[in-house]
């Protein structure tokens, strides 16, 4: 059972991610502490235009992150480390480092972060990287689903784990009130509005973090290339990787 009064770590790639998976947890938690692995695209968006240059959009990202959280009315603290998005397999030493100090301060007892579903790269290197945390430091590692594409037939699925979820925790609201927040919080998320509307606000899925194989994609995964990149560069960066003294 999900501890809410327990010392958590909610561990993200981008802002939006908190909101989208884990938005009616953070209601219910008495405090967390949230951190963001990257801040925002190291390339040009389409609608650059609306939302300016990468590192403008960074810090709107930024704050679109503050208001989300701040509209649960707890007192959650935020980090942020400043990769670019799409690279923080190439950070991983790095970033280990970075989250082993803050964890050190805070010694959780549950941390919160994506599930390693081949969605997105900077998820998965999430996912690596709380699995290897947590053998340093003793904490319960909880995954929570965003989307895949499916690799017969191309859909992307959202919300749902690769594998059997039986053994998952759903959570839904239990008032008009906490979907409402929720919804508030998906909606300060403005440059990603297209994104965030793609997700259903109404559930939530977690589970205890399974034993991956990260040096391969998850079965039934479409790997994702994404301006040219391998698809297989996380899976290579994961078999070479060595916890860093």
């Amino acid at each position: 059972m999900l501890d809410y009064n327990a010392r958590t770590v909610l561990l993200v790639a981008h802002p939006d991610d908190e909101s989208i998976g884990a938005g009616i947890l953070l209601q219910r938690l008495c405090h967390a502490y949230v951190v963001f692995c990257a801040n925002g695209p190291s390339w040009w968006p389409p609608d650059w235009l609306n939302y300016g240059l990468p590192h403008k959009r960074a810090q709107l990202r930024k704050q679109e992150a503050h208001h989300a959280i701040g509209i649960t009315g707890k007192n959650h603290s935020i980090q942020f480390l400043g990769y670019p998005d799409g690279w923080l397999v190439t950070h991983l030493d790095d970033a280990y480092r970075s989250l082993a100090h803050l964890l050190r301060a805070w010694q959780p007892e549950h941390v919160f972060t994506h599930a390693f579903e081949g969605g997105h790269e900077d998820h998965d290197a999430c996912s690596f990287i709380a699995c290897h945390l947590s053998k340093a430091f003793d904490f319960q590692v909880w995954e929570m689903p965003l989307y895949y594409r499916d690799a017969s037939t191309g859909a992307v699925i959202r919300q749902s784990f690769t594998t059997d979820d039986h053994d998952s925790e759903i959570i839904t609201p239990i008032s008009g009130h906490e979907l409402a927040v929720k919804r508030a919080m998906l909606s300060a998320h403005k440059s990603q509005r297209e994104i965030v509307a793609g997700f259903d606000p109404s559930i939530e899925k977690f589970r205890r973090q399974p034993l991956h194989d990260y040096s391969r994609t998850p079965k039934g995964v479409r790997p994702r290339k994404v301006f040219g990149v391998s698809p297989y560069r996380s899976s290579k960066a994961f078999q070479l990787w060595k916890t860093p003294l």
